[in-house]
């Protein structure tokens, strides 16, 4: 399943796996976001 992140103007894709990933990004941590209104997920900012 596909899970959009980053900015809501230009969303990031990434296909989730059972392994961990790592998505580099510019973005400050409060600038970041992921379309939890599409998706039932729970974010944790760290």
């Amino acid at each position: 399943m596909p899970i959009r992140m980053g900015e809501p103007k230009a969303w990031q894709t990434i296909r989730l796996t059972a392994d961990w990933q790592i998505m580099k990004t510019d973005r400050r941590k409060d600038t970041f976001d992921v379309a939890t209104d599409l998706y039932y997920i729970k974010v944790a900012k760290q």
